[in-house]
């Protein structure tokens, strides 16, 4: 299941998301956001499985490249973003989304 979310702070949607995944989530995004300067040089309009300050693959289709992510392990949380000048959208997949009826913008992966 994947939600968008048009917020920042990850935080609001606690009641959602575990909170284990969501301070993963929120650690990804700044370590994403540190390193943005060097990203946008090497993979700019590209989205990117991103872990750890490292880009673990990367690919135009974001469909493309969660199929590859998830495949291996559907329950680990993944964070992938495209790299853009401005912050777009954030686009949350989860098999672990709870509540998720109560969501207003839920799309199926």
């Amino acid at each position: 299941m994947t939600v968008l979310t048009e917020m920042s702070d990850l935080s609001s949607l606690s009641r959602y998301i575990a909170p284990e995944i969501l301070t993963y989530l929120n650690h990804q995004q700044q370590l994403f956001d540190r390193a943005k300067p060097q990203l946008l040089k090497h993979y700019n309009g590209l989205f990117v499985w991103f872990e750890n300050g490292e880009v673990l693959d990367a690919d135009r289709d974001e469909s493309a490249l969660f199929l590859r992510a998830y495949n291996p392990d559907p329950d680990r949380a993944l964070f992938i973003a495209q790299v853009l000048p401005q912050e777009p959208d954030r686009i949350i997949r989860s098999t672990r989304l709870r509540n998720w009826f109560s969501v207003q913008r839920v799309y199926f992966a």
